[in-house]
């Protein structure tokens, strides 16, 4: 049996969570050993996988954890994401190969990481994108070459998929069309601000779904909640909060059942797990033109230029069959 030994920060209902584990699933023979510093609820969706094996791990242990685990273990892989100083500090057997991953969506992150890796520790670096292995190619420094490779991102088909038959009931809005939206309380990336402004030149039949993880702070709660406020549409969101992956995927197909849409305002992706998904449930979806997201083949789809607010507000109208593609 192969066996893989990666390590990342946050083990949390998403984001690197989604990618080791449909990895997992799309490699049933291979054992993986993933290690967190910080458990955020998402131990959780390992649950099933018996191939599986998730530590948390002080992040003062973790570099003589991996060290000690990795001169023990005949490791096939062992993979490093967005922690180049570990990496530098970390050394494996010459038996096993050495990947540094880059998922940052924001090219200024990716600079700062390419910077600090020490690239002649590695065998190669994988992006989940070819639009971001250019970002990383072009951010490595001139004197430094790596191998940097694409290797995209796998969907839990299990989860995410237009056939299941798990469908999250929608809460009490008869009639009323529901634009999903997933993220953070936070402006730089995500975006809900612009989310709000579509909403608000949207019909007053359509309603947002604001799905939200990883979130504790109160005063954040209370920015998204002035500006809904500020925009009008306070009374036409619902929130969601940690909602796990599987009934992200129900919460897609009943979205997709009442007529609506998946809205993506993210200002920058390094893949867009979250437009994939929601494509992958049969939800149509509308998105900002960013990163790779070009790169994606979906169905219902369409991608608007980064802030033209009525450009999306009409193409979640269209795939919501309530204007016709020309009007």
């Amino acid at each position: 049996m192969e066996r893989v030994l990666s390590t990342y920060v946050n083990c949390s209902l998403g984001g690197m969570t989604s990618v080791y584990r449909a990895r997992a699933l799309a490699n049933p023979s291979t054992r993986y050993d993933l290690v967190f510093t910080k458990d955020r609820g998402g131990e959780s969706a390992f649950a099933d996988l018996p191939n599986c094996n998730v530590r948390i791990v002080r992040p003062d242990r973790l570099k003589n954890y991996l060290s000690f685990a990795l001169a023990t273990v005949d490791y096939d892989l062992f993979t490093v994401t967005s922690q180049p100083e570990l990496m530098n500090q970390v050394s494996a057997p010459a038996r096993t190969k050495v990947v540094y991953e880059v998922h940052a969506p924001i090219e200024t992150v990716v600079e700062s990481e390419m910077r600090t890796l020490d690239v002649t520790r590695v065998d190669e670096i994988w992006a989940p994108s070819e639009w971001a292995a250019d970002v990383v190619q072009q951010a490595l420094p001139r004197r430094k070459h790596a191998r940097v490779r694409a290797v995209p991102n796998l969907i839990d088909r299990t989860r995410f998929n237009p056939t299941a038959r798990e469908v999250a009931p929608l809460r009490g809005r008869p009639g009323a069309i529901p634009v999903i939206w997933i993220g953070r309380m936070e402006n730089v990336q995500k975006n809900y601000t612009d989310f709000l402004r579509v909403l608000r030149l949207l019909p007053p039949e359509y309603y947002g779904l604001l799905l939200f993880s990883f979130e504790t702070d109160p005063a954040r709660m209370s920015a998204v909640l002035g500006a809904a406020g500020m925009l009008g549409v306070e009374d036409r969101i619902d929130f969601y909060f940690n909602v796990p992956q599987q009934d992200v995927g129900a919460l897609h197909r009943a979205v997709r059942d009442a007529g609506g849409v998946f809205c993506s305002t993210a200002l920058s992706e390094s893949y867009g797990y979250g437009v994939v998904e929601a494509g992958a449930c049969g939800l149509p979806v509308a998105a900002y033109d960013v990163g790779p997201l070009s790169e994606h083949v979906l169905e219902d789809y369409r991608l608007v230029p980064v802030g033209d607010l009525r450009g999306m507000a009409h193409a979640v109208r269209a795939l919501s069959g309530r204007v016709t593609a020309e009007a």
